[in-house]
């Protein structure tokens, strides 16, 4: 895989070389795996490496088909779902990588002044974040589940699911994600029952977030 030119490998993982080398070294250890024990599991194979399993996981988050991905890598069904398991089991333990709303004192100007920097003749000042909200599809919940099942169902989007409302910094890197509401519920409601009022209150004066209209 790093055999590819540059451009075409950024354009397959959206990131550089390096940056997925990097993501290759993870000092947890649940991530590494026992190469003595894997070789004979393998039938005498190659043991399935932390970058094939990053390659997959990586691939699978961007849409991609889970028998495309495997028949490219050559690895089962089963061999796939442990190699995408492993990597977001990964990313969801890493402290280094854990959602922080502008948790510094710092944070929320260094924030605004990166999106000024990208905006249009700076047109953009004192944004710390965007917020936006996403109808996440799920399968219909039984009446044992939630006391409310109509609730779930979006008319709008034709599916059940759940009202996500996601802030993202200039970078687009998600620095807060609130699940709270059904599918039902719209995006002005779903932000107003999440914690992101009393945390946009918290803000430095002249700080703010900014959304659409949420109707």
């Amino acid at each position: 895989m790093n055999t590819e030119p540059g451009d075409q490998f950024c354009n397959m993982f959206c990131m550089q070389s390096f940056s997925f080398n990097k993501s290759c070294m993870p000092p947890e250890p649940h991530c590494l795996k026992d190469l003595r024990m894997s070789t004979p599991r393998t039938r005498g194979n190659n043991p399935v490496t932390t970058k094939l399993s990053l390659h997959c996981c990586i691939c699978w988050l961007a849409g991609g088909s889970c028998h495309d991905i495997r028949n490219h890598v050559g690895a089962s069904v089963a061999t796939f779902h442990a190699c995408k398991n492993l990597i977001t089991d990964a990313i969801l333990q890493c402290p280094q990588l854990q959602m922080k709303f502008l948790s510094t004192e710092e944070a929320p100007l260094q924030t605004s002044a990166s999106f000024q920097k990208i905006s249009t003749d700076g047109i953009i000042s004192a944004c710390a974040g965007c917020v936006d909200g996403l109808s996440l599809k799920t399968i219909a919940p039984s009446s044992k589940e939630t006391g409310n099942v109509k609730a779930h169902c979006s008319g709008h989007h034709s599916t059940h699911g759940m009202n996500v409302q996601g802030v993202c910094d200039s970078s687009c890197g998600f620095t807060h994600v609130a699940v709270v509401t059904p599918g039902s519920c719209n995006d002005c409601r779903a932000y107003e029952e999440s914690d992101l009022p009393a945390l946009v209150d918290a803000l430095p004066t002249r700080a703010c977030i900014i959304g659409d209209n949420a109707p």
